[in-house]
């Protein structure tokens, strides 16, 4: 009896001890708010220190609360950005002048065409080809289109899922019809340059005289040299002053022009030299110099000047020295391209084309014929809406079957190649009057010619060579093929042309 009560005893002993124990280190930690021990239930021993003495009786304060804090609103995220639609298209508003922006023929179609990217989902878009609000193709790269003659500003939309939208406005585009010629016939050639060149004249009022007796022998059109020396000195600087009065003077008259593009600059010439015959009827070295001139002649004059030629007698060394229709088409696509692309209503000559019978010492000629089978093999059709023919007869045989011999032989290599839908022009033909040549006999054998001429349906225009004598040298050819003399007296041819284009 007594050891068990001995055992109960030591039982409660390990119990007590085991409830003072300290925590261990891993227990969970006690709750925040304690209970002071002075509270404890009454007859409760506490537990004994290292030492066995009693602990002494104290409150544990609670644990502050911490007021809450207010939850801050999260910053709001800016919405990542949707892919934006990117194109890129052809042509486009860089694209050189013969880089499709010009067309010619049916056989040239607008063929554009655009890379697009980005965007959301599909991509749709709306080409306005003529600018009327309604589409012609609903496609990014549509199948080329037949366009009718005339400017067009092509202008692409593209849209996608999400309503965004990029619009590309394409390079100008150009389709050239079937020329358009003047309803003028008879004309005649002009050294009327104001202040400028050898046989120039150096006044208004000489201007003034020569066009006078233009208008008085019922003369339509003047044939003028628009010297490409002379109005761009300098790259990129015109000089239009003498050239402005001269056209608004020939312009007060009622009378049209036939503008020939002629002669480089020192600057952008090919050749060199301390003469200004160094370098003028050489071709530029840069045929895009020559084709930004142009353009630049037609911007000023194309509400006026319809009718202009690339070069003068270009298969003559005597006025382009390679005389080389390689070096030649590339001057005339040049020219043809940016007189279109300024003015699509004008109308661009084949250079004028020399007879190869010449009298001149050291002049290299290329028969005509030749020389246009040369530019049609070189891909030059469809850059020119004529072919210009200067069928002189010899000085000593005025018989005009000669001259219909030079034409027709032109105009059959014309048709071989497929080119009987464009006409032919005659922009000089004369005879001088020296030697054993009288005044008398031009005069006689002038509507002979003529009549010749236009007796060939598909030459449009003639304009006789030249207007006034550059001298009074009687050995010099060169000096006596103006109907009026160098002191401006009259000729009989002057009278003569003067009746034929009345009885016509």
């Amino acid at each position: 009896m007594v050891g068990r009560i001995l055992s109960l005893t030591l039982l409660a002993i390990v119990v007590a001890l085991s409830a003072c124990a300290p925590a261990s280190p891993t227990a969970a930690p006690p709750a925040q708010t304690a209970i002071p021990i002075a509270t404890q239930a009454r007859g409760a021993h506490p537990c004994p220190t290292e030492t066995g003495a009693p602990t002494p009786t104290e409150t544990i304060e609670p644990s502050p609360v911490a007021t809450p804090q207010p939850t801050s609103t999260p910053a709001s995220l800016t919405p990542t950005p949707l892919p934006t639609i990117r194109a890129s298209c052809y042509p486009d508003a860089s694209a050189p002048l013969d880089d499709l922006v010009v067309l010619r023929g049916p056989e040239h179609q607008f063929d554009p065409s655009c890379e697009v990217s980005g965007g959301v989902g599909e991509i749709t878009a709306s080409w306005d080809i003529d600018g009327d609000g309604t589409a012609e193709s609903e496609e990014a790269d549509p199948p080329p289109l037949a366009l009718q003659p005339g400017e067009y500003n092509p202008v692409v939309t593209f849209t996608d899922e999400a309503g965004q939208s990029l619009t590309v406005q394409l390079a100008r585009i150009v389709k050239v019809g079937p020329p358009r010629y003047p309803d003028w016939r008879y004309g005649v050639h002009a050294h009327i340059v104001l202040g400028e060149g050898p046989y120039a004249a150096q006044s208004s009022a000489e201007i003034e005289r020569e066009l006078q007796l233009i208008e008085d022998a019922g003369i339509q059109f003047v044939k003028l040299d628009f010297k490409w020396d002379f109005l761009e000195p300098d790259a990129g600087q015109y000089d239009f002053y003498n050239y402005d009065r001269l056209v608004q003077l020939v312009r007060e008259r009622g009378l049209g022009i036939f503008a020939v593009v002629s002669f480089s600059p020192r600057w952008a010439s090919s050749g060199s030299g301390d003469s200004w015959r160094d370098w003028v009827f050489d071709a530029p070295k840069n045929p895009r110099h020559y084709g930004r001139f142009f353009s630049a002649l037609v911007d000023r004059y194309g509400d006026y000047i319809k009718v202009w030629e690339v070069w003068q007698e270009p298969n003559c060394s005597l006025y382009f020295r390679s005389a080389d229709p390689e070096q030649y088409i590339a001057v005339l696509m040049q020219g043809y391209l940016s007189a279109k692309y300024a003015d699509p209503t004008s109308i661009v000559g084949l250079g004028s084309l020399a007879n190869y019978e010449t009298s001149f010492p050291g002049v290299v000629f290329r028969p005509p014929e030749e020389f246009l089978q040369s530019i049609y093999d070189a891909g030059g059709k469809g850059h020119f809406d004529f072919v210009d023919r200067h069928p002189y007869p010899r000085f000593d045989q005025r018989d005009p079957t000669q001259v219909l011999d030079y034409l027709d032989s032109t105009r059959t290599v014309m048709m071989v190649n497929g080119d009987e839908g464009i006409g032919m022009a005659v922009s000089e033909i004369g005879i001088p009057s020296f030697s054993t040549v009288s005044e008398g006999d031009v005069a006689a054998s002038l509507p002979l010619i003529l009549d010749a001429i236009l007796s060939r349906d598909y030459v449009w225009m003639v304009s006789w060579y030249n207007l006034r004598d550059k001298g009074a040298d009687p050995d010099d050819p060169e000096h006596h093929f103006g109907l009026v003399r160098r002191d401006w007296s009259i000729k009989p041819a002057y009278v003569a042309y003067g009746e034929f284009i009345r009885s016509h």
